[in-house]
């Protein structure tokens, strides 16, 4: 491994052999399934460059529970804009908000669910918005400034159809990225660029890296794709915390510091796969099992109780019922356990018919039965994987309000 030492403003010695190290480490494991960081875009001449990144781990869905029901959904996906221009910010930080069309809705005439078949893909146009908790990171104090919320908007923006795509096909995309992993917990990056290609049209060569923070993309901007800058020492810094002088010394031991890394960088790799395997297989058990509820619930007709119920229970720990629900009728029957919750009204009363001597009810009765069944995953954990919602009486009116007081929805 040869390094060519010249005359530079660089990153301090230190810094520079931590990030070279984290950077190996990303570049080495290159492995969507243990932290799904993607680039999403790039853009720009040297010296104007922007980098747009994605924590594709953590999208979200933003609707109002009133609207849980309706054609259209709102997923949101963090998003992180790193710039090179010194009159830019250091980094853009967004909670991008896609108006995205719903997988499922009701066909209210005819009370059923009907499977929509419309899917956002990278380079339509996309209504988004930018959310709450956004910020920006100006070079000269380096100190964060909250970025307001926006109204909706519309673009056909590269770097925002592929968010798009990504954040209102999410299980499509994690589906993909679970093909391309093999049972040697390789990942095969030819497959999953055919995979999303062909279903959202995003690039065949998007790369996913090992990073999901802010800072790390920050980082991974300005060591692997912008490193050159930061040799020639013309990465902008006002703030001074960037970059400092380095004398000769400082350069040598920088230089010795990185072989040094560098030759202990293989048990680190080791140790890396070891947590990746867990990720990998932490995620296929969550796949696995949603196929597995999907065939639960093959053929059978939803009522609107049910696509809202298992819209956002399906997939989510048993725990987490008991603990919303509270305590259930509990029965099991071999791999399947059911929770049930009942609400009922009742005012009936009895009286005897003068001329048959018959018994005659007199009132209302209405109930509504909830009754969650879940499955065991691969890795042993309890899991919602069929929510079935029944109600019934002789006050279909009432029987409904007692459902709807009885469907809980998950913070």
């Amino acid at each position: 491994m040869r390094l060519k030492l010249i005359e530079f403003e660089r990153v301090s010695p230190m810094r520079l052999a931590a990030t070279f190290v984290a950077w190996m480490t990303a570049v080495l494991l290159h492995a969507p399934a243990f932290a799904l960081g993607a680039i999403l875009h790039l853009q720009g001449e040297v010296g104007d460059r922007e980098a747009y990144f994605a924590d594709v781990s953590a999208i979200s869905n933003r609707t109002p529970v009133s609207d849980i029901l309706g054609p259209r959904l709102i997923y949101e996906i963090p998003v992180t804009a790193v710039y090179e221009h010194a009159s830019k910010p250091e980094w853009v930080f967004m909670h991008l908000q896609f108006d995205c069309p719903a997988p499922v809705s009701m066909d209210l005439k005819k009370m059923k669910a009907v499977e929509n078949l419309d899917k956002v893909q990278a380079g339509d146009t996309v209504k988004f918005r930018i959310g709450p908790g956004s910020y920006q990171v100006p070079r000269i104090d380096l100190r964060p400034r909250p970025l307001p919320a926006s109204d909706w908007r519309s673009s056909s923006a590269p770097m925002l159809s592929r968010a798009a795509a990504i954040a209102c096909n999410s299980i499509d995309f994690g589906q993909a990225v679970r093909k391309a992993v093999s049972r040697r917990d390789d990942f095969d990056h030819d497959a999953f660029g055919k995979e999303i290609h062909a279903t959202l049209r995003l690039p065949a060569d998007l790369q996913l890296v090992g990073l999901t923070l802010a800072s790390e993309f920050l980082d991974f901007a300005w060591t692997v794709l912008w490193w050159e800058t930061v040799l020639e020492g013309k990465r902008p810094n006002p703030s001074g915390k960037w970059t400092q002088k380095a004398s000769q010394a400082d350069k040598e031991a920088a230089v010795r510091k990185i072989r040094s890394e560098y030759d202990k960088i293989a048990p680190q790799v080791t140790a890396a796969r070891k947590s990746l395997s867990e990720g990998i297989a932490r995620m296929d058990a969550e796949f696995e099992f949603q196929d597995r509820a999907a065939g639960w619930r093959k053929g059978r007709q939803l009522n609107s109780f049910e696509v809202s119920m298992n819209q956002v229970w399906v997939g989510r720990p048993e725990q987490e019922v008991v603990s919303k629900m509270g305590s259930p009728g509990l029965n099991q029957a071999g791999d399947t356990r059911f929770l049930a919750y009942t609400r009922y009204f009742d005012n009936r009363g009895y009286a005897v018919h003068r001329g048959s001597g018959a018994l005659v009810s007199e009132g209302i009765y209405a109930e509504c039965h909830v009754e969650f069944v879940t499955l065991q995953d691969k890795q042993g954990v309890w899991r919602v994987a069929d929510v079935r919602v029944r109600a019934g009486g002789s006050h279909n009116g009432m029987a409904r309000d007692l459902c709807h007081g009885l469907t809980r929805i998950p913070d």
